[in-house]
Protein backbone atom coordinates (compact mmCIF):
# COMPACT_ATOMS: atom_id res chain seq x y z
CA UNK A 1 0.00 0.00 0.00
CA UNK A 2 1.38 3.41 -0.97
CA UNK A 3 1.15 6.69 0.89
CA UNK A 4 -1.88 7.94 -1.03
CA UNK A 5 -3.75 4.71 -0.41
CA UNK A 6 -2.94 4.93 3.30
CA UNK A 7 -4.22 8.51 3.41
CA UNK A 8 -7.40 7.43 1.66
CA UNK A 9 -8.01 4.66 4.21
CA UNK A 10 -7.38 7.14 7.04
CA UNK A 11 -9.76 9.68 5.48
CA UNK A 12 -12.47 7.04 5.11
CA UNK A 13 -11.99 6.18 8.79
CA UNK A 14 -12.54 9.83 9.72
CA UNK A 15 -8.96 10.94 10.41
CA UNK A 16 -8.56 14.61 11.33
CA UNK A 17 -5.84 15.86 8.99
CA UNK A 18 -5.66 19.12 10.96
CA UNK A 19 -4.77 17.41 14.24
CA UNK A 20 -1.30 18.16 15.59
CA UNK A 21 0.87 15.05 15.74
CA UNK A 22 3.83 15.43 18.08
CA UNK A 23 5.12 18.72 16.64
CA UNK A 24 3.53 19.13 13.22
CA UNK A 25 0.51 18.63 11.01
CA UNK A 26 0.12 15.93 8.39
CA UNK A 27 0.89 18.52 5.69
CA UNK A 28 4.21 19.31 7.38
CA UNK A 29 5.19 15.64 7.25
CA UNK A 30 4.47 15.54 3.52
CA UNK A 31 6.76 18.56 3.11
CA UNK A 32 9.49 16.84 5.13
CA UNK A 33 9.27 13.87 2.78
CA UNK A 34 8.80 15.98 -0.37
CA UNK A 35 5.61 14.16 -1.32
CA UNK A 36 3.62 16.61 -3.46
CA UNK A 37 0.93 14.04 -4.25
CA UNK A 38 0.18 13.50 -0.57
CA UNK A 39 0.33 17.25 0.12
CA UNK A 40 -2.28 17.85 -2.60
CA UNK A 41 -4.42 15.00 -1.29
CA UNK A 42 -4.39 16.41 2.24
CA UNK A 43 -5.25 19.90 0.99
CA UNK A 44 -8.13 18.58 -1.10
CA UNK A 45 -9.31 16.57 1.95
CA UNK A 46 -9.55 19.80 3.96
CA UNK A 47 -6.16 20.06 5.65
CA UNK A 48 -5.20 23.63 6.51
CA UNK A 49 -2.09 24.41 4.43
CA UNK A 50 -1.73 27.84 6.06
CA UNK A 51 -1.72 26.85 9.74
CA UNK A 52 1.34 27.63 11.85
CA UNK A 53 2.64 25.14 14.38
CA UNK A 54 5.34 26.46 16.73
CA UNK A 55 5.69 29.54 14.53
CA UNK A 56 6.38 27.54 11.40
CA UNK A 57 3.95 27.24 8.52
CA UNK A 58 3.96 24.88 5.55
CA UNK A 59 5.13 27.85 3.47
CA UNK A 60 8.21 28.32 5.64
CA UNK A 61 8.86 24.57 5.84
CA UNK A 62 8.73 24.27 2.05
CA UNK A 63 11.15 27.20 1.61
CA UNK A 64 13.49 25.85 4.27
CA UNK A 65 13.50 22.31 2.88
CA UNK A 66 13.84 23.25 -0.81
CA UNK A 67 10.46 21.79 -1.70
CA UNK A 68 9.96 23.95 -4.80
CA UNK A 69 7.01 22.02 -6.22
CA UNK A 70 5.11 22.09 -2.93
CA UNK A 71 5.84 25.81 -2.52
CA UNK A 72 4.61 26.50 -6.04
CA UNK A 73 1.47 24.47 -5.34
CA UNK A 74 0.83 26.51 -2.17
CA UNK A 75 1.05 29.76 -4.13
CA UNK A 76 -1.23 28.47 -6.89
CA UNK A 77 -4.10 28.19 -4.41
CA UNK A 78 -6.63 31.05 -4.63
CA UNK A 79 -6.91 31.37 -0.83
CA UNK A 80 -3.16 32.02 -0.65
CA UNK A 81 -3.12 34.53 -3.51
CA UNK A 82 -6.02 36.39 -1.90
CA UNK A 83 -4.25 36.58 1.46
CA UNK A 84 -0.75 37.66 0.38
CA UNK A 85 -1.15 41.11 1.95
CA UNK A 86 -2.26 39.56 5.25
CA UNK A 87 0.67 37.14 5.20
CA UNK A 88 3.54 39.64 4.77
CA UNK A 89 5.25 38.58 8.01
CA UNK A 90 5.17 34.91 7.09
CA UNK A 91 6.30 35.74 3.56
CA UNK A 92 9.10 37.83 5.05
CA UNK A 93 10.54 34.84 6.89
CA UNK A 94 10.46 32.54 3.89
CA UNK A 95 13.23 34.25 1.83
CA UNK A 96 15.56 34.04 4.81
CA UNK A 97 15.16 30.26 4.91
CA UNK A 98 15.43 29.98 1.13
CA UNK A 99 18.70 31.96 1.32
CA UNK A 100 19.95 29.71 4.10
CA UNK A 101 19.45 26.65 1.90
CA UNK A 102 20.73 28.41 -1.24
CA UNK A 103 17.51 28.10 -3.20
CA UNK A 104 17.72 30.84 -5.84
CA UNK A 105 14.52 29.78 -7.60
CA UNK A 106 12.46 30.01 -4.41
CA UNK A 107 14.06 33.33 -3.40
CA UNK A 108 13.14 34.77 -6.77
CA UNK A 109 9.58 33.41 -6.58
CA UNK A 110 9.07 34.80 -3.07
CA UNK A 111 10.37 38.23 -4.08
CA UNK A 112 8.05 38.24 -7.11
CA UNK A 113 5.17 37.41 -4.77
CA UNK A 114 5.97 40.40 -2.59
CA UNK A 115 8.02 38.90 0.23
CA UNK A 116 10.09 41.42 2.15
CA UNK A 117 13.79 41.19 1.42
CA UNK A 118 14.48 43.28 4.52
CA UNK A 119 12.85 40.93 7.02
CA UNK A 120 15.12 40.56 10.03
CA UNK A 121 15.66 37.46 12.10
CA UNK A 122 15.89 37.91 15.89
CA UNK A 123 19.61 38.75 15.54
CA UNK A 124 18.50 41.48 13.07
CA UNK A 125 20.26 39.67 10.22
CA UNK A 126 18.66 40.22 6.79
CA UNK A 127 18.52 37.84 3.83
CA UNK A 128 21.37 39.81 2.19
CA UNK A 129 23.55 39.34 5.26
CA UNK A 130 22.72 35.62 5.34
CA UNK A 131 23.46 35.26 1.61
CA UNK A 132 26.79 37.07 2.10
CA UNK A 133 27.72 34.87 5.05
CA UNK A 134 26.95 31.74 3.06
CA UNK A 135 28.56 32.98 -0.18
CA UNK A 136 25.33 32.59 -2.18
CA UNK A 137 26.46 34.67 -5.16
CA UNK A 138 23.36 34.35 -7.35
CA UNK A 139 21.13 35.21 -4.42
CA UNK A 140 23.33 38.17 -3.39
CA UNK A 141 22.97 39.55 -6.91
CA UNK A 142 19.21 38.90 -6.92
CA UNK A 143 18.76 40.71 -3.59
CA UNK A 144 20.85 43.68 -4.74
CA UNK A 145 18.90 43.87 -8.01
CA UNK A 146 15.73 43.79 -5.88
CA UNK A 147 17.04 46.83 -3.97
CA UNK A 148 18.09 45.21 -0.70
CA UNK A 149 19.66 47.74 1.68
CA UNK A 150 23.36 46.93 1.53
CA UNK A 151 24.51 48.96 4.53
CA UNK A 152 21.81 47.96 7.01
CA UNK A 153 23.34 46.96 10.36
CA UNK A 154 22.50 43.91 12.42
CA UNK A 155 22.71 43.72 16.24
CA UNK A 156 26.48 43.63 16.43
CA UNK A 157 26.80 46.49 13.94
CA UNK A 158 27.94 44.35 11.00
CA UNK A 159 26.75 45.06 7.46
CA UNK A 160 26.48 42.56 4.60
CA UNK A 161 30.04 43.01 3.31
CA UNK A 162 31.42 42.13 6.74
CA UNK A 163 29.62 38.79 6.62
CA UNK A 164 31.26 38.12 3.28
CA UNK A 165 34.82 38.86 4.44
CA UNK A 166 36.37 35.46 3.96
CA UNK A 167 39.29 34.56 1.69
CA UNK A 168 36.88 33.28 -0.97
CA UNK A 169 34.75 36.45 -0.82
CA UNK A 170 36.66 38.14 -3.66
CA UNK A 171 33.79 37.39 -5.99
CA UNK A 172 31.17 39.26 -3.93
CA UNK A 173 29.41 41.75 -6.23
CA UNK A 174 30.99 45.20 -6.32
CA UNK A 175 27.86 46.92 -5.05
CA UNK A 176 28.45 45.39 -1.64
CA UNK A 177 31.85 47.07 -1.42
CA UNK A 178 31.75 50.67 -0.15
CA UNK A 179 33.22 53.15 -2.56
Amino acid sequence: MGHLEALNVLAEAGADFNAVATYALAVNFTIFSGNLGCFKYLHEAGADILRAIRGCTPLIDAAMLNQNEILKYIFEQPDIKDSIEDRKEELGKAPFYAVRTGNYEICKLLIELGASIEHEEPSSRTPLMEASLRQRMEIIKLLIESHAVIDKKEMSGKIAIEFAKKPEAKSVPGKLHKK
